[in-house]
């Protein structure tokens, strides 16, 4: 279940990203639809495509754009999840152990 949370939390942090990126770089060029549509064929051409092959293109506005949001993605889901830790050990801090006497009372019948 956390993991699941993570990486939602990492997903939209980069679908999010990528849509406010590309409207700030090429303001009222693309629409979300273009933006989605290419997003799709991005990841798809991922999986098919030679990882080295990418670092050729290293400069252009495309490779940098998508390098940033990840970084920024994955440093609000990093930030995310401290807190929910911080507050899971606040709250860890309350908890009280049971009485002896209950649990004994509680054996005994």
């Amino acid at each position: 279940m956390g993991t699941a949370i993570i990486g939602i939390v990492l997903i939209l942090g980069i679908v999010n990203g990528i849509y406010t990126a590309v409207d700030h770089t090429f303001p009222n060029e693309f629409s979300k639809d273009q933006i989605s549509q290419n997003l799709t064929q991005y990841s798809e051409k991922m999986q098919t495509t030679n990882i080295t092959g990418l670092k050729s293109n290293e400069t252009s506005i495309a490779y940098k754009l998508v390098n940033i949001t990840v970084n920024h993605a994955m440093k609000t889901t990093f930030d995310f999840v401290t807190v929910i830790f911080f507050i899971g050990f606040l709250i860890s801090l309350f908890i009280r152990p049971l009485k002896e006497k209950n649990v004994k009372k509680k054996i005994t019948d």
